[in-house]
């Protein structure tokens, strides 16, 4: 896109407009679905989550730069994942889904194997999604490290018998059972995102810790995980509106 092209784009304040014409200098092919969403960004708030969204795209592409996948990008396909997704994000209140939505796209930009199908699968999935859905997700990525940076609250095993229902109880504890259980029956059975952990929930087990949390996403599950993370600092951001959310909320 020319320069000219940048130029002409009209922002609402020059924050937003920075960060828009910072981000299609990097993209250029970003100028045109960008110029039809800003029409649609009429409040102090829209405005603010678009300027989020496009300076962390900004981020993202720019550090990963040499992985942008010219061609998915370049195709009007590409153009209504760009727009659905920006509408997405000014119009979302909670933190979590609008870094998920955001995450989405900027693995999609980077990936080189990856479909529009299967793009706006994703973005649908965290639309219906609450933000716990995203948040326990997250967690299964690896479930050890988010233990280890919580202090170890379920640890490495070492009683006789356990199960998942204790489990899930240490590891979520400003989640009560009833939250818990409405969760996992999404995502394991409705969605096929998750295994092992509904199914298990109050079976005893023999105690091997936050290790029997590991491996129970599906291949699905492992796939959207990757999406809705971060390109350069998978699930961090995730696991920090997890914790600013559990601070708020106390318990559920």
């Amino acid at each position: 896109m020319s320069e000219k092209k940048e130029l002409s784009i009209k922002t609402p304040n020059q924050a937003c407009e920075i960060a828009v014409k910072a981000l299609i200098s990097a993209v250029p092919y970003l100028g045109g679905p960008i110029s039809a969403v800003i029409g649609d960004i009429q409040s102090i708030r829209k405005e603010k989550r678009f300027v989020e969204f496009i300076n962390g795209l900004q981020e993202d592409i720019c550090n990963l730069s040499d992985h942008v996948n010219a061609e998915f990008i370049s195709k009007e396909d590409f153009l209504d994942i760009f727009e659905q997704t920006a509408r997405k994000i000014v119009m979302t209140r909670q933190e979590a889904k609008r870094i998920a939505f955001r995450n989405i796209l900027s693995n999609a930009i980077l990936s080189s194997n990856t479909s529009y199908d299967e793009v706006e699968e994703f973005l649908s999935l965290v639309e219906r999604f609450r933000e716990e859905h995203i948040f326990l997700l997250s967690i299964l990525g690896d479930p050890v490290k988010y233990d280890e940076e919580t202090g170890n609250r379920v640890g490495k095993g070492g009683r006789t018998m356990t199960s998942i229902s204790q489990i899930m109880g240490q590891l979520l504890p400003d989640w009560n059972k009833d939250l818990i259980l409405e969760i996992t029956t999404v995502l394991e059975n409705n969605e096929r995102l998750i295994q092992n952990i509904r199914s298990r929930y109050n079976i005893t087990l023999t105690d091997q810790g936050i290790n029997h949390l590991v491996n129970t996403l599906t291949s699905k599950g492992m796939r959207f995980v990757a999406f809705i993370s971060c390109p350069s600092h998978p699930l961090n951001e995730i696991f920090k509106c997890k914790d600013k959310k559990s601070k708020r909320r106390g318990n559920v």
